[in-house]
């Protein structure tokens, strides 16, 4: 178990229990409610690891310009990468000069065709 808070209320539950029990009982009454808090934190781990791990839609919620970003791009070939950049208005600019938009132009080759499919915060 993670949490001291968690911690000290089972242990003050525990010190101030006013039916009578017998020693194994309260062990099993402990361990019950120490499970239910390492379940309790698993749940609260999973929910934050996949917000933090989530890729957003920059169609439908781009991020904030000029703030840098990791943009999950595809080819038309559907090779896809992953690029440290910044969204600088409609285009999206990678640390190393490359710019992409959010769709395919039909000037280019397949394989240089490339859009931002994602984009995830950087933490």
């Amino acid at each position: 178990m993670k949490s001291q808070k968690a911690m000290e209320f089972i242990g003050g539950c525990m010190a101030h229990l006013t039916v009578e029990m017998t020693d194994h009982a309260k062990w099993q009454l402990r361990t019950a409610m120490t499970h239910a808090v390492e379940l309790a934190e698993r749940d609260a781990e999973d929910r934050v690891r996949k917000k933090l791990t989530r890729w957003h839609d920059p169609k439908e919620e781009p991020p904030r310009n000029n703030v840098c970003v990791l943009l999950k791009v595809v080819d038309q070939l559907d090779n896809k990468a992953i690029y440290l950049g910044s969204r600088e208005g409609v285009e999206y600019m990678t640390d190393g000069g490359l710019v992409f938009g959010t769709d395919f132009d039909d000037k280019s080759m397949p394989d240089m065709n490339v859009k931002v499919i994602g984009w995830r915060e950087i933490m």
